[in-house]
């Protein structure tokens, strides 16, 4: 891995502006959990590909949400993931992925409003072109959003109808339980 990272920084120092190799040295620090040093390489990649066009466009919003996972990994950092997410939002509006990130943090403060609204307008966007890295979305995490929102909102029987929807689907383990664990609680109230 740090010889990777090695080489990786030697053929940036001859394209130090090289959005896709920032990119690549940004994924090396992270999967070695150097988070601080990953983020640094994540917002140069936005940097140095924000007016670029082409396959650009998805390495700069991937890029500015991973600097965001980043910092929510390393706590007590939510105005910065917050407005790094907003910014990937305002850069490629018409994908889904930042919208299903946006709703999470306002799902986390309890507004509701707002995490209803923006995972139903994340659910409105299409994917695209593939992104360059997993950026932890899948669509029914944004179907997970709305329905745990709609609860909140007083829309139970939507809630309700949204849950026992996802369970029909291959999500993940941990939101499987999760719908469980709220179709329980919504039983009982």
């Amino acid at each position: 891995m740090v010889m990777l990272i090695d080489t990786l920084v030697t053929d940036l120092s001859y394209n130090p502006f090289d959005p896709a190799l920032n990119f690549a040295i940004a994924q090396e620090y992270e999967a070695i959990g150097q988070t601080a040093s990953a983020v640094s390489f994540y917002l140069r990649t936005a940097e140095y590909g924000f007016d670029e066009i082409g396959y650009k466009r998805e390495l700069v919003y991937a890029s500015l949400i991973k600097a965001a996972l980043c910092f929510e990994d390393q706590k007590n950092r939510e105005k910065t993931v917050h407005s790094l997410i907003l910014k990937a939002i305002d850069y490629y509006p018409t994908r889904p992925e930042a919208y299903f990130h946006l709703s999470r943090i306002y799902e986390k403060r309890q507004e509701w409003q707002e995490a209803y609204t923006f995972a139903s307008v994340g659910l409105s966007m299409k994917e695209g072109n593939p992104l360059p890295c997993d950026l932890k979305f899948d669509r029914n995490y944004l179907w997970f959003e709305k329905a745990v929102a709609a609860w909140w909102l007083g829309r139970k029987d939507q809630s309700i109808l949204l849950f026992e929807d996802l369970l029909k689907t291959d999500i993940d383990d941990v939101y499987r339980a999760s719908i469980k664990q709220n179709l329980l609680n919504i039983s009982l109230s």
